[in-house]
């Protein structure tokens, strides 16, 4: 690997003489390919979604863990010992990459490959990244040189370069179309604080991505932009990046690989976590978030739950995180962002973050900046009030990227192969309802059955006349499928004996009605593919009763006090949001008499449960 300590001077080049050559000739096929753990993690994953039968979004998953393909840009940067060569593309196209294959004119005989691990600088707002190549390996190749002052115009005709896939195999593509809005703010994308953008109807396909926006002057070509962004449900509508933010990412990098380097690296950490202590004490999502602010290891420990979370939200929601979403690894770290972000906004109230920058000047900070390497970790405190959290960030092609917050995580340890039958794919347009969840709150209505058929001599009594309960119900779930159960419901039991209990081998009858309040807890283990789960259960619960006794010569308002354990079967229907529940419970306790002793109460109750699913 070629290690630079240089500053760049950017000169301005001479069309005629730098821009010659055909398009091909300068556009670059990168080849990537991710990690070995996330080609792991992905592999788990792809296998549950094929599991559930989702298989959008496991073809999602499988092509991205295969590798992808993007295009550059070859320009030529001046600099006091001679001239350097870099590639531009887009930061989203290597900054998922473990590793990268660089081709020039990969299909003729002239065409060239590079293999070896390249230094890659990413610029930390915009999508955009510099691959510094050999100067050796790229000796012959034609470079377009810094800067570029040419200005564009509305209705003027533009190209797109690059390798776009067809077939799965990228293919080369120069298309051509006008510019419709030379400088058009657009939010939703990136902050026109930031940069504007380039608006224009040149065809630009996945693998366009980091390749050139030309015009053409004559038999010379000149770069007008980076072509980075197309919309979806619209057509001829693709965005570049004004080529002149270029020569501000070669200035930095000459600053990152100089004496300033330790400067630099700290300004680029108050800034991140400036935008962090902003991202968590906003009351509302910001509409142009950068995904890349997310690190690859905070995706592999929570990315995937996170999604599960998502799924949930309503369909205005999903959109704002997915609108610039390039493949599974930046939605992914949307979803990372969203949900420790909304975690902190249902527990901050009127509380908020602050960043102290002195802090960056300490011991230990001061020496991670003046030593930080790749993937160097930095840990920096934000203070709540009094309370200390930590907020580490990983060095990763010149840019700090988060790794973990100690507030937000871990998610509520689900079983992912639970939830992943519903995770569709976010692109496609959800429905304004909110989906169930195995985890949702319900509220419902139950009915319960003391056939008599089952309760003969099981304890004292025998309940040889049907008793019934009719009331309504909730569950809260607490951790990992157990659930808070609590009811009210009107019950009545009548029972009667002709044992020597009563003192007499005469029948006699009482009965009971009243209020009963519930509270209980219940646990089970749900399976099934698609939206329709079954979740075998166990319960236990305790009751209080409050009502009137009759039959015995001591009639009058009393009380009871009853528990009840056993099982049963819920089926969930996680698209319509119902639940249903139909289970067999073992019910013992007292009925408490003013005067006279009543026998204990042990018999069987059916009970039937109709549930909507709520958050």
């Amino acid at each position: 690997m070629k290690v630079n300590f240089r500053i760049f001077c950017l000169f301005l080049a001479l069309p005629g003489f730098l821009f010659a050559a055909e398009p091909k000739e300068f556009t670059a096929l990168i080849t990537c390919s991710p990690s070995e753990a996330s080609t792991a993690q992905f592999a788990d994953w792809t296998a549950l979604f094929e599991k559930n039968e989702n298989d959008a979004m496991a073809e999602t998953f499988r092509n991205w863990k295969e590798g992808w393909f993007g295009s550059g840009l070859l320009i030529r940067v001046k600099e006091a010992e001679g001239e350097n060569l870099l590639i531009v593309t887009n930061k989203h196209v290597t900054l998922n990459s473990a590793s990268m294959a660089v081709q020039f004119l990969p299909d003729s005989e002239q065409g060239r490959e590079l293999k070896e691990s390249c230094p890659v600088f990413t610029d930390p707002d915009l999508d955009l990244a510099l691959i510094d190549i050999p100067d050796a390996w790229a000796e012959g190749l034609p470079a377009l040189g810094l800067p570029f002052s040419e200005e564009l115009h509305d209705g003027e005709d533009v190209y797109a370069a690059g390798y776009p896939g067809l077939f799965g195999k990228p293919v080369w593509q120069l298309s051509k179309g006008v510019v419709s809005n030379h400088s058009a703010a657009i939010d939703q994308i990136i902050s026109s604080e930031i940069t504007s953008l380039i608006q224009h109807s040149a065809a630009v396909d996945p693998g366009n991505s980091g390749g050139p926006l030309l015009k053409k002057e004559g038999e010379s070509w000149l770069p007008a932009g980076i072509n980075t962004w197309s919309i979806r449900n619209r057509n001829d509508t693709y965005f570049a990046i004004p080529i002149h933010k270029v020569s501000v990412l070669v200035k930095n990098y000459g600053l990152y690989n100089g004496a300033e380097r330790a400067a630099y690296l700290k300004k680029s950490l108050i800034r991140r976590m400036e935008a962090l202590t902003e991202l968590l004490n906003s009351s509302e999502w910001p509409e142009d978030f950068d995904e890349s602010f997310i690190s690859e290891a905070y995706v592999l420990d929570h990315g995937f739950n996170a999604y599960l979370s998502l799924v949930n939200q309503e369909a205005e929601e999903q959109e704002a995180l997915f609108v610039k979403g390039h493949g599974p690894m930046d939605i992914l770290k949307s979803s990372v962002g969203w949900w420790a972000w909304s975690k902190w906004q249902t527990q901050k109230k009127e509380k908020i973050f602050t960043f102290d920058r002195s802090v960056m000047d300490k011991d230990s900070l001061a020496s991670c900046l003046a030593n930080a390497k790749e993937d160097s970790v930095a840990k920096v405190p934000l203070l709540l009030e009094k309370k200390e959290y930590n907020a580490e960030f990983i060095l990763k092609e010149g840019i700090w990227l988060l790794k973990s917050l100690d507030f937000a995580f871990p998610i509520k340890d689900r079983k992912i192969k639970d939830a992943a039958h519903k995770a569709g794919s976010p692109k496609k347009k959800a429905k304004k309802k909110r989906k169930a969840d195995v985890d949702d709150i319900s509220l419902g209505v139950l009915f319960d059955a003391v056939p008599p058929f089952l309760n003969k001599d099981m304890g004292d009594l025998d309940l040889d006349l049907p008793g019934w309960g009719l009331g309504i119900t909730m569950n809260f779930p607490v951790k990992d499928y157990f659930a808070y159960n609590t009811g009210i419901a009107w019950r009545s039991m009548k029972m009667e004996s002709s044992s020597s209990y009563w003192g007499s081998s005469e029948k006699k009858e009482a009965s009971f009605s009243g209020l009963a309040g519930e509270a209980g807890i219940s646990g089970g283990y749900p399976f099934g593919k698609g939206a329709s789960v079954f979740y075998p259960f166990g319960a236990a619960s305790i009751s209080f009763a409050f009502g009137s006794l009759k039959g015995i010569s001591d009639e009058g308002l009393t009380g009871a006090v009853m528990f009840r354990f056993g099982g049963g079967l819920k089926y969930m229907n996680l698209n319509k949001s119902f639940l249903v529940s139909l289970g067999m419970f073992n019910e013992r306790g007292k009925i408490l008499s003013i005067s006279e002793e009543l026998p204990s109460l042990n018999h069987v109750v059916f009970r039937a449960e109709v549930h909507w699913l709520m958050r």
